[in-house]
């Protein structure tokens, strides 16, 4: 009988201990979504000075081919970022080991048909070249590349287009982001993004911003008063903050460090 108590008595312990346990994750993901969803709209907002900026960056994003240059806080973005590494299991519930596209390079595309002359003396090539220069004199290591051929074009263009996370990770505890989160949303938008994934394994980026150009079914307006979709929004355009907080998205390492290192490896 003393035995079966204490047997009782460790399994009563390590419930406990599990039970905590996981509402200290549950407390920190809460936490760390919150961080997150309001430094991507605070940036917005600094940047376009509206309570709408989320609908207003998508357009601006649409006109200049996905190379429009955002003002980022770098150093509380880095922060923010960190945290999705540290103890392991964050990365675990946003994240996999997906190489995704993020670099110090500024692309600029030239529109099919237009000389590279009349491009070379656009506003939007003026507007670029301020920002490589003032990103270079803050210290930063800018690679500025000029595609103009109409095949590279839309493989660039698909490239900074496609830069999403993999929403669809799935772990045997129930505890990612697709299965705590995703997986319930009530959202239309939102329901109908998930099942389109499910069928087709990935991120369906084509389909993301055709809905996000038309505001479908509100996947823009409803930013403001919709936790799912404010944290969707958040998630899908993260890397893109840190794309031009110019830091690797996955290791938080300086960019021009990493380029920096390559280059020499390759000598």
């Amino acid at each position: 009988m003393k035995y079966l108590v204490t047997i009782l008595s460790l399994w009563a312990l390590f419930v406990s201990c599990n039970s905590t346990e996981g509402e200290n994750r549950e407390q920190q993901v809460v936490a760390l979504e919150d961080e997150m969803i309001g430094f991507f709209q605070e940036t917005l907002e600094k940047n376009f000075g509206r309570n709408d900026a989320v609908d207003v960056f998508v357009r601006g994003m649409m006109r200049f081919d996905y190379n429009y240059q955002l003002e980022v806080d770098r150093k509380e973005l880095w922060k923010i970022n960190k945290k999705l590494y540290d103890g392991g299991w964050m990365f675990s519930y946003f994240l996999d080991n997906r190489s995704l596209i993020d670099s110090c390079n500024v692309r600029l595309f030239v529109p099919e048909g237009m000389p590279m002359s009349r491009f070379m003396q656009s506003d939007k090539y003026r507007k670029a070249m301020e920002e490589v220069k003032q990103r270079r004199e803050n210290g930063g290591y800018v690679n500025v590349s000029i595609v103009s051929d109409s095949v590279k074009y839309v493989t660039e263009k698909k490239k900074i287009s496609g830069m999403v996370l993999p929403f669809l990770k799935e772990s045997p505890h129930g505890f990612t982001y697709w299965q705590r989160e995703l997986a319930r949303t009530s959202h239309p938008a939102l329901q109908k993004l998930r099942e389109t994934e499910k069928v087709v394994g990935m991120p369906p980026f084509s389909l993301v911003w055709g809905m996000l150009s038309e505001n479908a079914q509100n996947i823009c307006s409803d930013f403001s008063t919709n936790r799912d979709v404010q944290l969707y929004l958040t998630l899908y355009f993260w890397n893109y903050l840190c794309h031009f907080g110019n830091f690797d998205f996955h290791s938080g390492k300086s960019r021009a460090a990493i380029l920096a290192a390559e280059l020499r490896n390759s000598l």
